[in-house]
């Protein structure tokens, strides 16, 4: 099994867990040079990181024949307003790209409903822990260093507001996520050419 990494820091961890009984292209993957030709690509959680039609074009050369493509990661959907969580590609576009390449789709299954309780989880943990550390974090400058507190909520204050909007509005929550999102198990196979 090959890897690929374009993260310095997951590639040094990845080389102590696995030596050399893998290879690890330090690259992103649309990059990725190899002579070698896999029966499967796996893309967990990555697939939202790639160019898409780069990304297929890379697939069907890398792949032997009728070699596999899966994919499970998390898309959007075509639902206007807010969206919790960004990234992903829109799943609309995504089918209607990989449907210009040699693939045949083997699987699609939409576990969606299954991944969301962990977003409820994420949001209390949120709420439960790390908003009042950040109030316990202020509330010791704005006592103890005011000066410091009031220069961090100048310099900061459009961060500091872009974390609140973000991680403490309760817009991270299942129901939220199922709207824009849709998290796919997917399946291709590589056509015979």
């Amino acid at each position: 099994m090959d890897c690929v990494s374009p993260s310095p820091l997951l590639t040094e961890r990845a080389l102590e867990i696995l030596g050399d009984r893998s290879t690890i292209f330090r690259c992103l993957f649309e990059e990725m040079g190899s002579d070698n030709l896999y029966d499967t690509l796996i893309f967990r959680e990555s697939f939202q990181n790639v160019e898409l039609s780069a990304a297929l074009r890379q697939s069907l050369n890398l792949l032997k024949q009728e070699g596999h493509l899966l994919i499970c990661d998390y898309f959007k959907t075509d639902a206007r307003g807010k969206k919790p969580i960004r990234g992903g590609h829109r799943l609309s576009k995504f089918y209607h790209t990989i449907s210009d390449y040699p693939f045949e789709p083997i699987m699609d299954i939409d576990i969606t409903e299954q991944t969301t309780p962990n977003l409820d989880l994420f949001n209390e943990l949120l709420n439960s822990l790390g908003l009042p550390i950040k109030k316990l974090i202020f509330y010791y400058l704005d006592n103890n260093r005011p000066l410091i507190s009031k220069f961090l909520k100048w310099k900061f204050k459009g961060k500091i507001e872009k974390i609140d909007r973000r991680y403490f509005s309760d817009d991270i929550n299942a129901e939220k996520y199922m709207k824009h999102n849709s998290y796919r198990l997917l399946l291709y196979r590589k056509k015979n050419s």
